[in-house]
């Protein structure tokens, strides 16, 4: 087996979703707990069959995609160049257990930093305080707003 020297990471788009902190910071750079969204990308390379966006590639993917045609929003797509290359030759996909993460929109974000600080020992207790607070502070507003004209 072949040690994989080089990776291209996918990451379309210019963070809008994410304005104003991609203005300063790269939407691949934005920290989930401790580590940027890019090293998570790096260090879980399979996919699953939704293709969540890590892949591992011969180099000939270069090929496909020098010769597609744009797609959707008028962008090269990736995997439209995939689906090309699949008719040439087999195309693999590694089937996972386990949960997914999505910090493509900012709520998604926000849970995959929840979820991830959760799982730290460190961070865990502290946060659960905090939450407990929070949810508390929250429903004691509730209960005192009242409707104006009632």
């Amino acid at each position: 087996m072949q040690t994989i020297k080089k990776a291209v990471i996918p990451a379309a788009g210019l963070g809008t979703r994410f304005l104003p902190v991609t203005k300063s910071i790269p939407k691949e750079m934005l920290p989930i707990v401790n580590k940027p969204v890019i090293q998570f990308i790096v260090e879980e390379a399979p996919s699953n069959l939704g293709i969540i966006g890590r892949y591992v590639f011969t180099p000939d993917i270069f090929d496909y995609l020098e010769t597609q045609e744009a797609g959707k929003g008028g962008e090269i797509q990736l995997t439209d160049a995939i689906q090309r290359m699949n008719i040439d030759r087999s195309i693999y996909a590694y089937e996972f257990e386990g949960e997914r993460y999505d910090a493509g929109e900012k709520l998604d974000f926000i849970f995959t930093t929840l979820a991830f600080a959760l799982k730290d020992e460190e961070l865990k207790a502290p946060l659960l305080t905090k939450f407990k607070e929070l949810i508390n502070k929250e429903e004691q507003k509730e209960k005192i707003a009242v409707p104006i004209g009632k």
